[in-house]
């Protein structure tokens, strides 16, 4: 007798972690999995042709349901129904709360019990204080009611535990990996042109989110630039900042912080083949969040022979290991002095590089879909 697992894929997609992560599992588990299991992949309208099933067990199922909202929370318990799986795995917190079946669920943190972000409402602050409440309202749902939990990182298993108090048992860290896509790399002297990158550069990616702590990264730079030596000529460098436009894109660029700083450019959104190469030909990769479920930016630099100066906190020294260096990013003046340590120190740049492919070799997409099906087979025997 088959085994029916369902596995929310509405946000797959190749242009942000959560989206990737669902994508990478389901890509593997198609690999993995035996045929006495049957999957059911429940996908939205603009993302039906991100999987192409190989094999018979895997099934594509039509949820054109948004997320995070009223439809998803009415609708889906009976979508889900229609399937009838054994267990269910909701690769993120939104959970239906009607639905009444087994089910899995994958935590990656739990950013919003600390670093709430009130200002990037559109609405008025109560709409943004009542949604609040139900999403975290929701998170608890999720770790209290689910058979199982997955984790990318102890950090957050950590934080879990300590948040809710749930017993450890019921929680499985199971690490991610970098990007695997065979992307073609895109030419540095195209994008040399594109992006305007004059002179040797130091590579960010990411969001502007508060805790992303770019302004602490700014501040740094501007302390950087201004802090010539014998061994050093800072108006040399570049400092690239990548990452999709929004709201908190929109003020840090806005900002006097900004303004008032040289050898800086923010270049938006960016391509998977023009990652590669701006990984590839930056100088070194700079990561100074304060809070990270694992922290993937760094190891993908990694696995382009890039060094890293990254920040101390979170799961990054978990994560990275001996790969990276790091510094408080907490503290400017410290962030400045690191950041030109490891420009002019190319003995140190080799030390953290010297041990990338044992680190690499760790991570494994293929390994993590193994592991999620221990996850899933031990959910389905409680």
């Amino acid at each position: 007798m088959e085994t029916r697992i369902a596995i929310d894929a509405r946000m797959m997609s190749s242009n942000f972690g959560i989206g990737r992560y669902i994508q990478q599992l389901t890509k593997h588990l198609e690999q993995t999995a035996p045929d006495t299991m049957e999957f059911f992949l429940f996908m939205k309208r603009d993302n039906w042709n991100e999987f192409k099933p190989q094999r018979d067990n895997f099934q594509k199922v039509l949820a054109d349901i948004n997320w995070y909202g009223v439809e998803e929370q009415l609708k889906m318990p009976n979508k889900i129904r229609q399937v009838d799986p054994d267990l269910v795995h909701f690769p993120h917190w939104n959970i239906p709360l009607f639905y009444q079946g087994k089910f899995v669920v994958t935590i990656h943190d739990l950013i919003m019990f600390h670093f709430p972000r009130p200002e990037a409402t559109t609405r008025s602050r109560l709409i943004y204080w009542f949604k609040d409440k139900v999403h975290r309202y929701l998170v608890k749902k999720a770790v209290t009611k689910s058979h199982h939990i997955i984790t990318p990182s102890n950090f957050t298993k950590e934080d879990i535990l300590t948040t809710f108090g749930v017993d450890q048992e019921k929680i499985s860290v199971i690490y991610q990996a970098p990007f695997e896509e065979k992307t073609e790399t895109e030419k540095f002297k195209q994008l040399k042109q594109s992006y305007n990158l004059e002179r040797p550069y130091v590579f960010y990616l990411g969001s502007a989110y508060p805790h992303k702590n770019l302004e602490n990264l700014l501040q740094a730079w501007q302390q950087f630039q201004q802090q010539e030596t014998s061994q050093l000529n800072p108006d040399k460098y570049q400092l690239i900042l990548a990452g999709k436009k929004d709201y908190f894109y929109k003020k840090l660029v806005e900002s006097k912080l900004y303004q008032n700083n040289s050898n800086l450019t923010y270049i938006g959104a960016v391509s998977d083949s023009e990652l590669k190469t701006l990984y590839k030909e930056a100088e070194l990769f700079v990561f100074p969040s304060l809070y990270e479920g694992f922290g993937l930016p760094p190891l993908e630099a990694l696995t382009e022979n890039t060094p890293s100066l990254v920040s101390d906190k979170a799961s990054l020294p978990e994560v990275l290991q001996e790969c990276a260096n790091y510094t408080d990013t907490t503290n400017p003046d410290q962030f400045a002095k690191d950041l030109e340590k490891i420009l002019t120190n190319k003995s140190l740049q080799k030390e953290i590089l010297s041990n990338s492919k044992q680190l690499l070799d760790s991570y494994s997409w293929k390994q993590l879909s193994k592991d999620t099906l221990d996850v899933y087979k031990r959910a389905l025997q409680d």
